[in-house]
């Protein structure tokens, strides 16, 4: 299983782009692969966001509200991986 962070690629009437997780389970181009977008609620503006660390920049007004929300998604990520393959290696699920 892949969990990642993204941003949506259109544009909200707000001039804002969603943050979601997508979730991808399975061998690519198989029948039983499985791929989500989960969105989390949070909008940031492509501007004033650093697409290669995946963070607001400085000069955005709320940086800090967002970076921190950021980092607390990385954490939902990370533990949501651990558990999975910890659930998936004790039943006898394949890791693909």
């Amino acid at each position: 299983m892949v969990i990642t962070l993204k941003i949506d690629s259109n544009v909200k009437k707000s001039g804002l782009n969603s943050v979601y997780f997508y979730v991808s389970q399975g061998k690519s181009g198989s029948i039983s692969q499985m791929r989500k977008k989960i969105y989390v609620g949070l909008d940031v503006s492509i501007k004033q966001f650093d697409l290669k660390n995946f963070r607001a920049k400085s000069r955005h007004a709320n940086f800090q509200i967002i970076n921190k929300r950021l980092d607390e998604l990385r954490v939902l990520m990370s533990t949501s991986h651990d558990r999975w393959f910890s659930m998936a290696s004790t039943k006898g699920f394949t890791l693909n």
